[in-house]
């Protein structure tokens, strides 16, 4: 009688470890997640990098010279393709997003979620670098005015005259 039920035990034991593989998987998505490489983001016309500070919800980015900062890193988290990712900052674990629609509306972390289209970002090679367009309000791109640090980071509509739109990897 013992013995069956040790090996009912077992038996279930492995069961269970079977039925909850696919929840452990999914578990374990963000360790993976985590592994993929960062990047930070150079803006072209100041030369300094994107970055926000701390994990407060709406706090906009901004500019500040290019160090090993880990708030400086940036995940692009596939969407639907390769030419469409969300910026998820290393640090904070939160995405970027316009706060509105209006003309150069203020770029902040928010909670990643998966549904948001304004969260989504293409990476645009254009004939002066690389455009990052939301793919929400299509026609606007995410722009820096000026180099001072912390200057703000901001949206308004994709110019490929403006160089304070134009980003890199680094």
């Amino acid at each position: 009688m013992r013995r069956k039920l040790v090996a009912l035990m077992v038996i279930a034991a492995a069961a269970l470890g079977s039925s909850a593989s696919p929840a452990s998987a999914s578990m374990a998505q963000p360790e993976s997640v985590a592994a993929a490489a960062t990047t930070r983001l150079q803006n072209y016309a100041s030369g300094k990098c994107l970055i926000v500070r701390g994990s407060a919800t709406y706090t906009q980015a901004v500019l500040y010279p290019c160090r090993t900062y880990s708030d400086q890193y940036w995940y692009f988290d596939s969407y639907q393709g390769s030419n469409y990712f969300r910026l998820r900052n290393a640090k904070s674990n939160l995405c970027l997003v316009p706060a509105t629609n209006a003309p150069e509306a203020a770029v902040v972390q928010v909670p990643c979620i998966t549904s948001a289209t304004n969260q989504v970002w293409s990476w645009e090679p254009n004939s002066r670098g690389t455009f990052l367009r939301n793919y929400a309000y299509w026609s606007k791109c995410m722009f820096i005015r000026g180099s001072a640090n912390e200057t703000g980071a901001r949206i308004q509509h994709c110019s490929v005259n403006y160089s304070d739109q134009q980003w890199r990897k680094v």
